[in-house]
């Protein structure tokens, strides 16, 4: 067996993502909530993240794509599945086949449905998306009475969720919000008595007016700040380590990394860490972001590289840098959404960038 002490590791906690889960549930009750768990599951691995969900109690979820949603369905077979991008021309045999709900956001959409559903001469499930603000996915708001006259004259598409996705939610006073809300709310008027959802993470804590009868989080759950103008107030679920791999001492003058974009105005030591870019670590750190070695801060000097950074340990005691050492980016002293701030993204990037090389260690799992 090859050694992966000298490899990067990415540690996701199991009883966190659990915890974050209930919290959710509890905060938006009598609304139910529906995880997506679309990309992988946000880059943590669908198969266990699906399993401990569902384990206590999570029986729907959010996919992006036919291919997620059939690869939930062979993890999940009893669980509820909605597709967020629709259907497309030749989808309708393999929905069936596996069991899949889509999320129509078009009439040509609705028609290929319509289609499958008179194929199988029985009506089909389908949640209808409509755009109220988000100019990206949806019917367009103008369609809505087209869209429910249409509905209400077939019986072979069996509306379940009427859904819409908030723009500016991460922002609790932008004007949008209440803009988006209006509009929602009228929706649940001309389509009653369907369910209705509008809240991803953000919305779920803009108050219980934007919860409805279901919320779909997802960042949330996996330890994202749904609030970043506050503290976060979802458990960190995630740990990511890389190992000191060598050790030396440069002069004044002396640069360091690709490009040469940082330059010694000291005698410093530093270390060399294996992680880098490929592993999801953005190049945008570079010479700006920082590590944590057994409590100490060390400072990522120069571009990172592929697979490698390099930290400055001046300050930090010698007997814990040695080759080996653990070397934390993510995790007790810094989360996930401090680092994205410091790269100029968001934390949502961050995690589904984690790529697919790292060694992940489960911890915390609920057992059958």
């Amino acid at each position: 067996m090859i050694s992966n002490e000298f490899s990067s590791k990415l540690i996701i906690d199991l009883e966190a993502l659990r915890d974050n889960y209930r919290k959710i549930v509890e905060f938006v009750h009598p609304a139910t909530v529906s995880v997506v768990v679309k990309a992988n599951a946000y880059g943590l691995g669908l198969q266990k993240i699906a399993e401990q969900l569902f384990s206590i109690g999570c029986k729907s979820f959010f996919v992006a794509n036919l291919e997620e949603a059939i690869e939930l369905r062979k993890i999940l077979p009893n669980s509820e599945i909605h597709i967020l991008n629709g259907l497309y021309k030749g989808w309708g045999e393999l929905l069936l086949e596996y069991d899949l709900k889509p999320v129509l956001n078009n009439f040509q959409q609705m028609e290929l449905w319509l289609n499958t559903a008179k194929l199988v001469n029985r009506p089909l499930p389908a949640d209808i998306h409509i755009d109220t603000g988000m100019s990206r996915l949806g019917f367009l708001y103008e369609e809505i009475d087209e869209l429910a006259t249409k509905l209400a004259a077939n019986k072979l598409i069996k509306t379940d969720i009427v859904l819409s996705h908030l723009a500016c939610s991460s922002d609790p006073k932008h004007p949008a919000n209440a803009g988006q809300l209006s509009k929602f709310n009228k929706l649940t008027k001309l389509f009653y008595p369907k369910r209705f959802s509008l809240s991803a993470s953000s919305g779920i804590f803009l108050g219980k007016s934007y919860h409805f009868d279901l919320v779909r989080p997802g960042v949330a759950i996996y330890g994202g700040n749904p609030t970043p103008s506050l503290p976060n107030p979802m458990k960190q679920v995630i740990q990511l380590r890389g190992t000191i791999v060598q050790t030396r001492r440069i002069t004044k003058g002396q640069t360091v990394g690709y490009g040469a974009t940082f330059k010694a105005n000291a005698p410093k030591d530093i270390a060399t860490i294996s992680i880098g870019y490929s592993h999801g670590v953005m190049r945008s750190l570079s010479n700006r972001g920082t590590v944590w070695i057994g409590g100490f801060e060390a400072p990522i000097l120069g571009k990172i590289s592929m697979d490698l950074i390099t930290v400055d340990i001046s300050q930090i005691p010698s007997e814990l840098t040695s080759t080996g050492t653990c070397v934390n980016l993510f995790g007790a002293h810094q989360t996930v959404d401090q680092v994205a701030k410091e790269a100029g993204t968001i934390d949502y990037e961050i995690l589904t960038g984690l790529g697919q090389t790292f060694n992940r260690e489960y911890v915390g799992e609920l057992l059958p």
